[in-house]
């Protein structure tokens, strides 16, 4: 059984002399630079060259009116679907829309037809073309808490190419007929005219799906909604009878004022209304990934492996018998993958273990040959969804019009230097996602020097005999371990299901779900430490009246 000690008489925090707690003198949060100067670091493209400025005002004299798309003899008219778009509220651009409704074929009981449908980013970003090669040049767009830097200019992202409500806009769709169990059983791919009918929410439909419909939604719903949950369900089936690796969410999302230097944080919780658009992409996903040659553009994840012998050893000594059997270098399946995780949620310390194994991943990337996605569990993938902002669907987009010739052969992409195209576009991804990460550090540092000393409310997430207590603190959504050390002294012990730990000589209880008040003081600001957490009050988490802790 482990145990957590410390010396009170060593422990500062709780000295009743002294007033750590004491807000000192505000400082300047200095805001503007922080994006600015990662952007420079890392070598991000932020402007855009006069070639791609004039080829923008071509595009929007040339083709202000996307209803004439209609004229256009290889394009079908799709504005009769009643398409909508479902995003987070602070969504930038809408380049999916989702359709469902159940199939009215008798081979297909209980089943739907689920249409998904794309904006035709190669419609207007033709290859060669001053745009077209800038687009490859970014590979990306990035985003950051006060600003975007995006892969295509303003007239495309937030324009044309948007998917905007009641707007005729050029698409590429998948009409797909998916069965009781969630299995694709056939699909046809649509180059387009779409016309979105509601620009919906994920907490509008999240509410819709509660039974708590608004005029938006009710308009709706249950024509659509209905349909698109059933299809969510039964696709949800496949997802779970594949053995795909569930990450959860958990993120948090930072939105900074530049002028005012405020910031807000806000977490990103998984539900029903984030899952269903998440797995209507991976059905249209995979049907594109059907659809391409032999050699095309894949999203592609190698098996894991087991890199570290101490890990496997650590993992056993926690709870998780399964890494016992494996030997360092061994690739995992997806069944022991699986079965491992399966086991961590079990162990003595479920976020560590979790954490460990998720680690052992390899990361996913873009290449020209197909060898399957580990973690979705999938023999073929690829992304096909967000054209707008990622190159790699833009490469797909074409790949695919190429094998409908839905294009002339000028469109066509040259798969002799696809696989470097590709390689550069995994780099560029990875450069997107550290460059964000770090903008997000120095937020959340900034933040922090301006809270130092204050209380801060913050709420128990997990609980380990031989980390402490883990808390989410509540303003800034920040995970944070309060040790050992900075709890009440004694010996802690937890309960059988994992989510309380208890001191056997103060009695005090720390739950999964508690409530607690929270401070810190002596940050290193300019450095990758993030502050150390206390409790403000030591008779926080004690029993209750009526309750007697053990002698």
């Amino acid at each position: 059984m482990a145990r957590g000690k410390y010396d009170k008489n060593k422990n500062k925090k709780f000295d009743k002399n002294k007033k750590p707690y004491e807000k000192p003198a505000p400082k300047p949060l200095y805001l503007n630079n922080i994006e600015d100067n990662v952007i420079m670091d890392m070598g991000i493209p932020s402007q855009f060259s006069q070639a791609v400025i004039d080829e923008i005002k071509e595009i929007v004299a040339t083709q202000s009116n996307p209803a004439d798309l209609l004229n256009e003899a290889n394009r079908e008219d799709l504005t009769h679907l009643p398409l909508v778009t479902i995003d987070g509220e602070d969504a930038r651009d809408f380049d999916d829309a989702v359709h469902a409704y159940a199939d009215p074929e008798p081979t297909n009981k209980g089943g739907h037809v689920l249409w998904v449908a794309i904006a035709d980013v190669s419609h207007y970003v033709r290859q060669g073309s001053a745009i077209d090669i800038e687009a490859a040049n970014r590979s990306t767009s990035v985003y950051f808490p006060s600003k975007v830097v995006p892969m295509l200019p303003e007239e495309l992202s937030n324009g044309l190419c948007s998917l905007k409500p009641n707007e005729h806009r050029a698409c590429m769709a998948y009409e797909m007929k998916v069965n009781v169990h969630g299995d694709i059983i056939g699909r046809t791919l649509h180059q387009g005219v779409m016309k979105s009918t509601a620009r919906l929410t994920y907490t509008q439909v999240l509410a819709a799906i509660e039974g708590k419909d608004d005029p938006a939604t009710t308009a709706v719903s249950p024509a659509l909604l209905t349909p698109l949950y059933e299809v969510f369900k039964n696709l949800k089936k496949a997802r779970n009878k594949r053995n795909a690796v569930e990450f959860g969410y958990g993120e948090v999302s930072i939105r900074a004022d530049e002028k005012s230097g405020s910031i807000e944080f806000h977490h990103i919780d998984g539900d029903e209304a984030r899952s269903l658009i998440e797995e209507a992409m991976i059905g249209a996903n995979i049907s594109a990934s059907k659809d391409q040659d032999e050699v095309g553009v894949y999203r592609t994840q190698e098996k894991p492996e087991a890199r570290k012998a101490e890990t496997l050893k650590d993992l056993k000594k926690l709870g998780v018998a399964s890494a016992g059997q494996i030997k360092k270098g061994d690739g995992l399946s997806q069944k022991k993958f699986s079965l491992m995780l399966l086991e961590a949620e079990r162990c003595e310390d479920p976020f560590l273990a979790r954490s460990m194994i998720l680690r052992m991943q390899k990361p996913a990337k873009y290449v020209a040959n197909n060898v399957g996605h580990f973690c979705l569990a999938l023999k073929g993938y690829t992304h096909f969804t967000s054209p707008i902002r990622r190159y790699p669907d833009l490469l797909a987009h074409r790949a695919l019009k190429e094998t409908f010739n839905f294009s002339a052969a000028s469109e066509f992409i040259d798969k002799s230097k696809l696989g470097s195209q590709l390689s550069d576009c995994s780099f560029k991804e990875r450069r997107a996602k550290k460059a964000s990460q770090e903008v997000n550090r120095q937020y959340m540092s900034k933040h922090f020097n301006a809270v130092q000393g204050d209380t801060l409310g913050a709420v128990v997430i997990d609980v380990s005999e031989k980390r402490g207590v883990r808390v989410l603190i509540d303003e800034c959504k920040y995970q944070a371990s309060i040790k050992f050390g900075n709890l009440p002294v004694g010996d802690y012990v937890i309960s059988d299901d994992k989510k309380t730990l208890t001191n056997e000589r103060s009695g005090h209880k720390f739950t999964i779900g508690d409530k607690l008040n929270v401070a810190f003081d002596n940050v290193l600001m300019n450095t990758e430490d993030m502050p150390e957490f206390f409790l403000t009050d030591e008779n926080q988490a004690l029993p209750r009246a009526g309750q007697q802790p053990k002698p």
